[in-house]
């Protein structure tokens, strides 16, 4: 922001004096970058493929730094489970990604070809991203946890032909449907140790006896190089394709909103399952030749505090969740460790103040957990009553719903009514309720008081002889339908055509958010209905 500008927000502004910042930031003054910003000043970042043969995210993440002074620099380093640490240079990570690449070729994997993980946050994951794309290969990363189902949902959305996993996965989640995958032509286990599962492969075996792959494939800027799917709550999963293009963005927000520089440690704790954890979590801290940790096990505060306290993270990138089960732990849990190298924390995936995530940890999860882990004994009469955010798309997560958000709480009851009367009606019960009950009520339901101006409307229909009335409300029992009659009744004689109505949908009112646009009047169907009128007239 720039010295002297006022917040939008009800919070004080922080000032800081650059001069005193261990780092000067790349974003000094916000108006002045945006006015000089141009793409193409973005891809003078970037080195492209040699000869100018074109653009490619593997050569700009890795190649580049292994041949010049950051080849032995970490580019990636793994914190395993029990704390230590084992590192990837670029160096390494060419050596590797290339060996990787050269596999696929073995296989027959093509262009374009899709390649699936399913893994967790282990060094063969990253491998296959860079290296699936040095090989014009399409990187597809669903996230591990998925169950069986949304796993085939995407590999046969995806037409994935390879699929890199472990052996514990396979079993639980690949071998019970790999029937229905006929496309699926490759698993390659990563701990097979040389004994993989009937119709796997054994990857580091392959890595081992790989022959070079030699100059790194030729890809055109638009050329598709990762195909992320939705989260599927909203209906089939959409797979959203990344062009090597992409690497343009990568680089100029890894620049601006992360504020990387070479010399950063950097920290994204999102898996690559999630778009985030590839985008900022793999390519564009690469791309910029920092050194990124990566945690392969599960969020825990004290092990977090730990990590960026002993890797001396510089900049760390995280989720609003896990920022609120580290203020939940505790201050003390981050006042025993030496934070003094971190200069730069980002978050991303919802508003940090909204009021119904802060409710869920302050009121609702311990009201809600109060009745469930005394087995009832003690009744929580709570009632918070507030309208969604999910048809606006203001939950949580992306497209996840705030309703489905919060259901997953033991001795929460949530209600969602759809009409005014089943609001009354469920307002009523909940109140008698013993448990607490969150009430999620979309806008449109509550009344607000008012008045028509008849005189108003009667001049103005005199004055054009024609009327089109809009109301979001339903076409029977509206308020247009009581415009309507007076209009009729009072203006008859001055219309030159019948009045028109553009009402919602006689349906319940829809949460999804292209539900509920197509609901709801729009633009284009208030234009023809004028369209109408004046036709009507004419």
């Amino acid at each position: 922001m720039t010295a002297g500008t006022e917040s939008s927000t009800h919070w004080p502004t922080i000032r800081k004096d650059v001069h005193n910042l261990p780092v000067t930031p790349n974003l000094l003054d916000y108006e002045q970058t945006r006015a000089g910003f141009a793409w193409d000043e973005a891809r003078r970042g970037l080195s492209g493929l040699p000869g100018g043969q074109g653009l490619n995210i593997a050569y700009e993440a890795v190649d580049r730094h292994a041949a010049g002074p950051r080849a032995h620099k970490d580019a990636l380093r793994f914190i395993r489970p029990d704390g230590t640490s084992h590192s990837l240079t670029y160096a390494d990570l060419l050596e590797q990604t290339s060996r990787f690449a050269s596999v696929l070729r073995g296989l027959g994997i093509e262009r374009g070809d899709r390649v699936f993980p399913l893994t967790g946050r282990i060094p063969e994951l990253y491998v296959a991203v860079l290296g699936t794309l040095r090989h014009a290969g399409v990187f597809c990363p669903p996230f591990s946890a998925f169950g069986p189902e949304p796993v085939r949902q995407r590999l046969q959305l995806g037409g994935g032909r390879a699929l890199i996993t472990t052996r514990a996965l396979y079993r639980k989640k690949v071998a019970p449907i790999r029937a229905q995958l006929p496309n699926l032509q490759h698993v390659l286990l990563v701990d097979a140790a040389g004994e993989p599962e009937p119709g796997t492969l054994d990857l580091a075996a392959l890595m081992r006896a790989a022959p070079p792959y030699g100059e790194i494939a030729e890809t055109h800027p638009q050329d598709m190089a990762l195909l992320h799917f939705t989260s599927g709550t909203t209906g089939t999963p959409k797979g959203a394709i990344h062009a090597h293009d992409a690497v343009t963005t990568h680089f100029a927000t890894g620049r601006f909103a992360l504020d990387l520089h070479p010399e950063d440690t950097y920290w994204c704790t999102a898996d690559p399952g999630w778009v985030t954890g590839t985008s900022y979590g793999v390519i564009a801290p690469l791309v910029h030749g920092v050194t990124c940790i990566v945690d392969e096990e599960e969020m825990d505060a004290d092990r977090w505090y730990r990590i960026l306290a002993e890797q001396r993270v510089t900049v760390w990138y995280t989720a609003p969740t896990a920022l609120r089960m580290l203020m939940k732990a505790g201050a003390e849990r981050a006042a025993a460790h030496d934070l003094s190298a971190l200069r730069f924390v980002a978050s991303v995936g919802e508003p940090l103040n909204n009021f119904s995530l802060l409710a869920l940890d302050q009121i609702m999860n311990n009201a809600a957990t109060l009745r469930h882990m005394s087995g009832g004994q003690f009744s929580v009469p709570l009632v918070i009553r507030m309208t969604t955010g999910a048809g606006r798309q203001l939950a949580a997560q992306h497209s996840h719903s705030l309703e489905g958000w919060y259901a997953h709480i033991p001795g929460l009851r949530i209600l969602t009514p759809s009409t005014l009367a089943d609001a009354r009606g469920m307002l009523w019960t909940a109140l008698q309720d013993p448990d607490p009950v969150l009430i999620f009520e979309h806008g449109s339901l509550y009344n607000v008081a008012g008045e028509i101006d008849d005189d108003a409307i009667l001049a103005t229909v005199a004055r054009t002889h024609l009327a089109v009335i809009v109301d979001e409300g339903w076409r029977s029992g509206s308020i247009s339908s009581e415009l309507s009659a007076r209009i009729t009744e009072s203006a008859f004689f001055d219309l030159d055509a019948p009045v028109g109505r553009v009402c919602s949908a006689e349906v319940p009112l829809p949460y999804a958010k292209h539900l509920e646009l197509a609901a709801f009047p729009s633009l284009e169907r208030v234009v023809a209905a004028a369209r109408e009128a004046v036709g009507a007239h004419g």
